[in-house]
């Protein structure tokens, strides 16, 4: 399983659209007034959710609906307005006729400039044209603009999309007679079982501080035309050849959603990312199951293989990476749909780990990597056993539930039973556990290492006592890793 590495120093400031109408309450059957951009005409509204809640102590209003446009097209769109003056604007264009062009956002400026990433370089401009780029910052006299242009995608079997080249949404730069800037957002309508999605915030503020060095190259990572994707059902990576689908352009769901820790992990020097993380985390919160758990729903050709795991497993892995970022936001939010998915989680997984996990001869208590309703018990990784041990024991501690931090407990007491057999003789680590009792595998060069970085991190945060098991083991990984080469680790 590949694993996004932390990103260092992030510094960003992105947030969304002006000019956009207050909902007013109307009789159902007169047109309803949704937050829409000004210049935009609703044909046909259909009134969504409206819902409140808090982050870092500032409220944060969504609305959500859907707007019938032309022909056969209807947006699905959501508005997150802050208190602070920041704003969101997301939404999803489906069209099963396709069509011409349709507008999805309009400013007009007296001054504008803005900068996009193109041939492996930044560039600015302030001149009129047709802009393309993934990811646009637009500085006006109206405000600073991070917008993801609209991208169309065809959604494929295994819930994995593939990206539609032809479907590419644009920018239009004009000046007007009176010599102003008018700048209009073009999504595509993008045919059969496909979808044009984008999004876009709005802060009053500069949104991004190209002064600081580090910043070209973070944002050329995040320019959402690379190995991720951001859609308004949710976040998606690159497929894997050993996953299907699989080829040119194809992307499966994530539960570990990166982008969303990339902005937790820095909201707090860049406060702007508490803007974007309303959106993103509020479309992730709705791609949980029923269970409780984040499926994946792209099939592993050896998952299959080796115990008959078919599409929409669970990957104890992805869904600790995600609860992570779930957490940290928990700690600065007043949010009770996120506490509530928090809960439901953790819920499924004491349900998970009593009816699969199992003790060994030295006693705690090992969980298998994967589930899916009715298979057999697959084996246990160290890493992932390490990241779900982490993730108790913070959500024990945040929610004050000690069925959780005992249940982290057991499972650490697992790997410190059988400390002598994870090291190998080179003193590289064993991968897993396997059915039978079988230690092996090819370890990661260096993310088992960090995971036991970071639980003696967690433990220490958590008052409880460093792991000397956890710390043998990082030393004998520390002298395999430097023996050959490997770097990438925490220090």
């Amino acid at each position: 399983m590949d694993r996004r590495r932390p990103i260092t120093i992030f510094i960003t400031v992105l947030l969304l659209t002006a000019l956009l109408c207050a909902c007013t309450d109307t009789a159902a059957e007169e047109p309803v007034q949704c937050p829409l951009p000004a210049y935009y005409a609703a044909v046909s509204v259909t009134p969504g959710s409206s819902r409140q809640f808090e982050v870092n102590d500032v409220p944060v209003r969504v609305t959500e609906f859907r707007d019938e446009l032309h022909g056969d097209a209807v947006l699905d769109a959501s508005y997150y307005e802050l208190d602070n003056g920041d704003t969101v604007f997301a939404g999803s264009l489906r069209s099963e006729t396709g069509g011409d062009a349709i507008p999805v956002f309009e400013i007009v400026c007296r001054s504008m400039e803005l900068r996009f990433f193109r041939g492996g370089a930044w560039h600015r401009s302030s001149q009129k044209g047709i802009y393309r780029s993934g990811c646009l910052f637009l500085d006006t006299d109206e405000g600073s603009y991070i917008i993801y242009l609209p991208q169309g995608y065809e959604h494929i079997e295994n819930g994995c999309i593939r990206v539609l080249k032809d479907a590419k949404g644009w920018m239009d730069v004009r000046k007007t007679a009176d010599g102003m800037w008018k700048i209009s957002l073009y999504a595509m309508p993008p045919g059969e079982n496909a979808s044009s999605d984008f999004f876009l915030c709005r802060t009053d503020a500069a949104a991004i501080d190209w002064e600081d060095d580090e910043v070209p190259a973070l944002w050329q990572i995040l320019t959402n035309d690379g190995a991720w994707r951001m859609l308004y059902d949710g976040y998606y990576y690159e497929s894997a050849a050993n996953y299907e689908p699989w080829g040119d352009g194809v992307y499966a769901n994530r539960p570990a959603c990166y982008l969303a820790w990339v902005y937790a992990r820095h909201a707090a020097e860049c406060p702007i990312m508490d803007t974007l993380n309303c959106f993103v985390l509020d479309r992730m919160i709705r791609c949980q199951n029923e269970e409780g758990y984040w499926p994946s729903n792209s099939r592993s050709r050896w998952l299959y293989a080796k115990y008959s795991v078919n599409a929409g497993y669970y990957d104890t892995r992805f869904n600790s990476d995600l609860m992570e970022t779930l957490l940290t936001e928990y700690r600065r939010s007043s949010w009770p749909e996120l506490e509530n998915c928090i809960e439901a989680y953790f819920d499924f997984y004491l349900q998970f780990a009593e009816q699969y996990g199992w003790s060994p001869e030295s006693g705690g208590l090992f969980v298998p990597d994967y589930y899916e309703t009715g298979m057999w018990r697959p084996h246990t990784s160290l890493n992932h056993q390490l990241a779900e041990i982490s993730v108790l024991l913070k959500g024990g501690a945040l929610l004050k539930r000690s069925d959780l931090t005992d249940l982290g407990l057991q499972m650490l007491a697992a790997i410190e039973g059988s400390e002598e057999h994870w090291i190998r003789e080179d003193g590289n680590l064993e991968y897993a556990i396997y059915p039978g009792g079988v230690y092996g595998g090819t370890d990661y060069p260096f993310l088992t290492y960090n995971d036991l970085h970071d639980l003696q991190k967690t433990l220490r945060k958590c008052g409880l006592l460093r792991s000397s098991c956890l710390q043998r083991l990082m030393a004998s990984k520390k002298v395999w890793m430097d023996a050959h080469g490997v770097t990438g680790y925490v220090q």
